[in-house]
């Protein structure tokens, strides 16, 4: 009950506060993390063409409650009309992370428009935890990372993110699922090993090969 009363009280308080920041120059509304790969804010009607038409989005991946989106941005009915699909996967603001299965179905949401060159816009409210959440776990496991890599990417690409104790044990335990399914390697250890883009553009092209569903 505590969450749920956190996450409508300060939802609007909070948005007003991060389009302030993005007004004065202090935050960018969203960031290429990668190619095809987007993580931001909510996509507000006002940021919809420019997205649409300038960044050439055709998918949308909303980590956001019902209420958030409702008025603020195109519904799914409305992204369609744009030639954008959205994958809705709510989770409780400020507390929440997203479970096993939201991972999963975003995961393989992302990566079935990455490989068909298809950008993806991955947002929450803020795009700083939710989001960013299920973006590391796409990299867990498309882009073989560990969880530090992955989380370490996420924020030197978007300097905002936060990773609060339940994303981090969302990230985790979605990791420890993938080895248990030998769905992950590594020969190092993440202390040992040098991160590089080309490396990750490296893991990410042989598993292009790979079409297992999560």
């Amino acid at each position: 009950m505590k969450s749920y009363l956190m996450s409508r009280v300060g939802f609007l308080p909070s948005l007003f506060y991060n389009v302030a920041l993005e007004k004065l120059g202090q935050r960018a509304w969203y960031h290429e993390i990668a190619p095809y790969v987007i993580l931001g804010a909510i996509p507000l009607w006002s940021t919809v063409d420019e997205l649409v038409n300038v960044v050439g989005i055709k998918a949308v991946v909303s980590m956001n409650e019902p209420f958030e989106l409702k008025y603020l941005t195109p519904s799914p009915t409305q992204w369609l009309s744009m030639g954008v699909e959205q994958l809705n996967l709510p989770v409780v603001d400020f507390v929440g992370s997203p479970s096993r299965q939201q991972i999963s179905q975003g995961v393989q949401f992302i990566h079935d428009n990455v490989s068909r060159q298809r950008t993806v816009y991955i947002h929450c409210k803020a795009g700083r935890s939710r989001s960013a959440t299920m973006l590391a776990c796409y990299f867990l496991r498309h882009w073989k990372l560990t969880p530090q890599e992955a989380t370490s990417f996420v924020i030197d690409k978007r300097s905002h993110v936060l990773f609060g104790d339940s994303n981090l044990r969302a990230i985790q335990q979605y990791y420890d699922y993938l080895k248990t399914n030998k769905l992950v390697y590594h020969t190092k250890s993440s202390e040992d090993l040098t991160w590089s883009s080309k490396e990750a553009k490296d893991r990410r092209d042989s598993d292009e090969m790979d079409s297992t569903s999560l």
